[in-house]
């Protein structure tokens, strides 16, 4: 089973690090000068003690969308994907087909044994 950092991953693998370093290390200095704008945005319209009361309760709804989001990607992953109803002339599309698979397929042979335990 692989792992959802591995594809990305595999593109550095063999050159050097070099763009895993310079890319994590701009990302960290992007993410700091935005969250010091947003701190000193907030203390000038002295909201920041309301903004950190409220992190807690939107970092725990992005929790649940996260999660939900990943319940849905292993669940489409699966094939069990959940789609809308289909409209009407897509049943009837889907029926017909159905009918002619009925009459054109055969059924299948069984095949060797292969249950080789004694």
């Amino acid at each position: 089973m692989s792992s959802l950092g591995e594809h990305p991953y595999d593109h550095f693998k063999d050159r050097r690090y070099a763009g895993i370093f310079w890319s994590t290390l701009v990302g960290m200095f992007v993410l700091l000068l935005v969250g010091f704008f947003l701190v000193a945005i907030l203390y000038q319209l002295e909201m920041l003690k309301s903004f950190l009361m409220a992190l807690p309760v939107v970092g725990f709804l992005w929790g649940v969308w996260l999660a939900l989001k990943f319940r849905r990607f292993r669940r489409c992953r699966s094939g069990k994907c959940p789609r809308g109803p289909l409209s009407r002339d897509e049943m009837r599309v889907a029926r017909s087909k159905l009918r002619n698979e009925r009459t054109t397929i055969q059924p299948a042979s069984p095949g060797p044994d292969t249950d080789l335990r004694y």
